[in-house]
């Protein structure tokens, strides 16, 4: 694992957010977007990180994203919340549930597919 820079102190106040979800901040937003815009063309260089709209925050958000058939890990993977967030583990608890779900269809399929291979000849398999 790569070693984490050494960030300076923050200077000044921490931005004010909203409550609501989305969860977005509300001032400090930088003057325009050519940090931002940098950042986002070099990790489309990355392998398998595709860009886009994000889905899941405010309008106009773009989110980088990695290729479903490179990281099919679970759905909270790509998630992160706040634990001070009294809706966090509500939300955690759902995804937990999903997650066991979609492990449980994939099993099934799998099950399925290899039960019906049983009957077929070997030179049909």
């Amino acid at each position: 694992m790569a070693s984490q820079p050494h960030l300076p102190q923050r200077a000044g106040s921490r931005p004010s957010t909203s409550t609501e979800i989305p969860h977005r901040q509300l001032d400090q937003q930088p003057d325009d977007s050519r940090c931002v815009d940098a950042i986002l063309a070099e990790a489309l260089t990355w392998p398998a990180v595709l860009g886009g709209p994000s889905s899941i925050s405010v309008d106009g958000a773009r989110a980088l994203t990695l290729d479903e058939s490179t990281a099919p890990g679970p759905i909270h993977s790509a998630l992160t919340l706040d634990p001070r967030d009294p809706v966090a583990s509500r939300i955690e608890s759902v995804i937990d549930d999903l997650d066991a779900t979609i492990v449980e269809i994939r099993s099934t399929i799998f099950n399925m597919h290899h039960e019906s291979d049983k009957d077929r000849p070997t030179l049909l398999r």
